[in-house]
């Protein structure tokens, strides 16, 4: 199976130019599951997930993808969420808020041909941006909430936290990242883009994008970035101003 991870960037940064470079990504990727950070709900009656889909199932022919969306109140232009998209039956979605702020996570039991698993997004908080206080927190009830779980789980998302930080290296005490497990080592970074670079005042660009799983569930056969070309019509513009990350799994 495939499962991606990407951050939308909300409905900022020249969104209406953005849009069909989404859709074109993840009509070539076919992923399986999708994960959104992001997600907008200041774009009319849907949110930015659900318009997403709708793009994409209209140049589906089989398998649409079905919309889980999570609220969580967003700090850029109003509100915001997390939303998963499966392609495959979901046989329950739950979600749950986390400490310290309005963060929240998310996740679905899929059927995927007649195997089970379980996918779940989050997004932790991007504050403050020299320590873990309030991620590592966040990241604690996360996996209390999907220990023992009695099927295969993958945890994606937007982590906020670069490696070898408290938050990331508690996740790998039970999780492996997937492009660690298929590279030998992290990626230099997901975030941010030539979209935003250089305009956030942020810092020096971080690698918070991440996709984690149980070696002794699954095996990663590969993993890879996604939304790093930009138009040869327009070197300034990217899907996002972070890359999405793609892993495929095998089941043991």
């Amino acid at each position: 199976m495939k499962i991606i991870t990407f951050n939308l960037r909300h409905h900022a940064n020249r969104w209406e130019e953005r849009l069909p470079l989404v859709i074109a990504e993840l009509l070539r990727e076919n992923a399986d599951v999708i994960a959104f950070q992001e997600v907008s709900l200041n774009l009319g009656p849907d949110n930015q997930a659900q318009i997403i889909a709708d793009r994409l199932n209209t140049l589906l022919t089989t398998s649409p993808y079905q919309v889980f969306f999570a609220e969580g109140k967003g700090y850029l232009k109003g509100k915001e969420g997390i939303a998963l998209l499966s392609r495959h039956p979901i046989q329950r979605a739950e979600r749950i808020k986390l400490p310290k702020k309005w963060r929240v996570a998310q996740r679905i039991l899929i059927d995927l041909d007649g195997r089970e698993i379980e996918i779940v997004n989050t997004h932790l908080h991007h504050l403050p941006l020299d320590d873990e206080k309030i991620r590592h927190p966040q990241a604690e009830a996360l996996l209390a909430w999907v220990q023992d779980r009695p099927v295969p789980t993958v945890i994606v998302g937007d982590f906020n936290a670069q490696p070898g930080s408290s938050t990331i290296e508690m996740l790998k005490t039970n999780y492996r990242s997937a492009f660690e497990a298929v590279h030998g080592n992290e990626p230099d970074f997901t975030w941010p883009t030539p979209l935003v670079a250089g305009t956030d005042g942020d810092g020096a660009p971080e690698m918070i994008d991440y996709i984690f799983f149980k070696p002794d569930q699954l095996t990663a056969t590969d993993c890879y970035l996604i939304g790093t070309q930009p138009p040869a019509t327009d070197p300034t513009l990217y899907p996002s101003d972070h890359f999405g990350v793609a892993a495929t799994f095998d089941f043991h």
